[in-house]
């Protein structure tokens, strides 16, 4: 029997590649029932526009399979199902201003259901498709019940655009190897998936970039392992609509010292 998947999709400012984002989405996720959370943080760019135009038309209805109509434009139709338990969904929530990453996928998590929860930027730095084979791995339990994308696989094609929050992320990870008494190798891939128990387990507080540090020192500390899984990643440049930057980096380490040793 098929587990039920949530999507937490968290978005900011994304307007120019919304189109092929869920193009995508769709398409790798058409054989599969899933609930897609999509999170508009306070986007001021035109996102808010799109999303209200092309995806809540199709929120909020029992959904058998997405499809798109076969015009120029993005216009998505589907088939509904009037009777049974299995169908996706889709809900958008919207944050009347920008409140950080952190917060838009607690609010998400939040208003899920199901059996596994998987998070998914949609900046597309990493590959739908790898998101997709994280649920199918997960589902056989040999993994446990945490996997997290390892952007640093060599079987995989990777792009880092900046050395510097490429050598922050590595310090960032051996810290909370040595805090922690884990053996991860990318602690802040944004691509991750976990189950349900796991999440019931441990409670979210942080409301920017650092959600990736809240989510595995708070999954470690409550005795879960972490699996990892090499996922593509293709770094955008600050241009092109990154956001992080290497401050956040080094404010990671404030950060896991104090997700370490406070409750």
């Amino acid at each position: 029997m098929q587990n039920k998947l949530s999507i937490i999709i968290p978005i900011f400012n994304e307007k120019k590649i919304l189109k092929f984002f869920f193009n995508e989405l769709f398409d790798v996720f058409k054989n599969y029932y899933v609930e897609y959370i999509i999170i508009n943080d306070g986007s001021f760019d035109g996102t808010e526009v799109w999303l209200n135009d092309y995806i809540k038309p199709i929120s909020g209805k029992k959904i058998d399979k997405i499809f798109l109509k076969k015009t120029n434009s993005f216009l998505l139709d589907y088939k509904e199902i009037f009777s049974g338990n299995k169908f996706s969904e889709i809900l958008i929530l919207n944050h009347s201003k920008n409140q950080g990453k952190g917060s838009s996928i607690i609010d998400g998590l939040k208003k899920s259901s199901g059996d596994y929860l998987l998070i998914l930027d949609s900046d597309l730095e990493y590959d739908i498709r790898d998101s997709l084979n994280l649920y199918n791995i997960i589902q056989k339990g040999k993994t446990g019940e945490v996997i997290f994308g390892n952007r640093f696989s060599n079987e995989l094609p990777h792009r880092h655009g900046y050395i510097l929050n490429l050598v922050v992320n590595h310090i960032n990870t051996f810290i909370f190897n040595i805090l922690f008494n884990s053996g991860i190798s990318d602690i802040n891939c944004g691509l991750k998936i976990f189950s349900r128990n796991v999440y019931d387990k441990i409670n979210l507080t942080s409301k920017d970039f650092s959600i990736d540090m809240d989510i595995a020192t708070q999954i470690v500390k409550k005795g879960f392992l972490i699996s990892e899984v090499g996922v593509s990643y293709y770094s955008r440049t600050y241009k092109e609509g990154k956001k992080i930057s290497w401050i956040d980096g080094l404010l990671a380490y404030w950060y896991l010292l104090k997700f370490r040793f406070t409750k």
